[in-house]
């Protein structure tokens, strides 16, 4: 019977525990943007153990969400840094939500801060989109372009914001090797060290 009891109680406590448990709460952010993304610097306590789940969402224009991304981050921390992107360049975001949840409670929707992506309006050249076109061929890419501007960089970066690879562009169609998975990567052109265009393409 007693044993019974301590069955009955342990079982009540491990569903008390769970039924009243908080969502994870946001104490604090800081956040720094460049042209193609944005780090989001938070501070927060888990109520919980376990993992967290921290759902980042990005609003353009009339409120269309862009990005939408999950991110699992350790109960055991407090502070975690999410990035976003690649965005788009020059552009601006009406809102960056998110929302913070454990295996028990989700958190309300914290609407953030907007924001702009960097842009330089001093730009070195006035450069069409028809200037570059990509074609693709398994783990490469081939940029053409009707126009070689000079000190001309390619830079391709994943979705979490790290470059994959440099290249410098002297010819009019020049390939570009990329030893990575399969995903959604971004292609930035520059000239004398200013975005002059950027385009998106995936590896299969």
């Amino acid at each position: 019977m007693n044993r019974y009891l301590l069955c009955l109680f342990l079982s009540l406590t491990v569903f008390c525990n769970k039924s009243f448990a908080q969502a994870p709460q946001l104490n604090s952010y800081t956040d720094t943007v460049s042209d193609y993304f944005i780090n989001l610097y938070i501070n927060y306590t888990s109520n919980d153990t376990g993992t967290i789940r921290a759902q980042m969402q990005l609003a353009q224009g009339s409120g269309n969400i862009t990005f939408d991304s999950i991110y699992i981050l350790p109960a055991s921390g407090t502070t975690a840094v999410l990035s976003a992107g690649p965005l788009y360049y020059c552009a601006s975001y009406s809102s960056c939500f998110l929302n913070l949840s454990n295996s028990h409670a989700f958190g309300t929707i914290a609407d953030l801060f907007s924001f702009s992506t960097l842009c330089d309006p001093n730009s070195v050249a006035e450069v069409k989109e028809s200037t570059y076109y990509l074609t693709m061929d398994g783990n490469s890419i081939q940029i053409h372009a009707t126009e070689i501007l000079a000190a001309s960089v390619a830079e391709v970066f994943d979705l979490a914001g790290r470059k994959i690879t440099t290249v410098n562009l002297t010819q009019s169609a020049q390939q570009v090797n990329i030893n990575a998975s399969s995903g959604l990567y971004l292609l930035r052109i520059t000239a004398k060290g200013e975005s002059v265009y950027t385009n998106k393409f995936v590896i299969n």
